[in-house]
């Protein structure tokens, strides 16, 4: 093991200590701990991932057949529509 300095706040060493007497550890194998989370590969199972957002695709339908043409005008319809409703709220 190699030794490092690190600067904490009171609050993260308050904190850190408190975590380290709940979990009966040290301060430095939580540290350890957290920073072998952050260097993990962030997708575990690539392909798990893949398939649940591709299970999603085409889940839901608007009904509305055009919106890959007119999309900027029903959000244009919306937005005035909400803007309207604030402005009246507003007097």
């Amino acid at each position: 093991m190699h030794r490092i300095q690190v600067q904490l706040t009171a609050a993260q060493e308050a904190q850190l200590r408190d975590m380290a007497r709940l979990r009966n550890v040290s301060i430095s194998a939580l540290i350890r701990e957290g920073i072998d989370h952050l260097l993990a590969p962030a997708n575990d199972d690539w392909e798990a991932i893949k398939a649940a957002a591709l299970a999603g695709v085409g889940q839901f339908n608007s009904g509305l057949e055009d919106v890959s043409r007119n999309h900027d005008a029903y959000l244009a319809d919306d937005l005035y529509d909400e803007m309207m409703e604030n402005r009246c709220d507003l007097r």
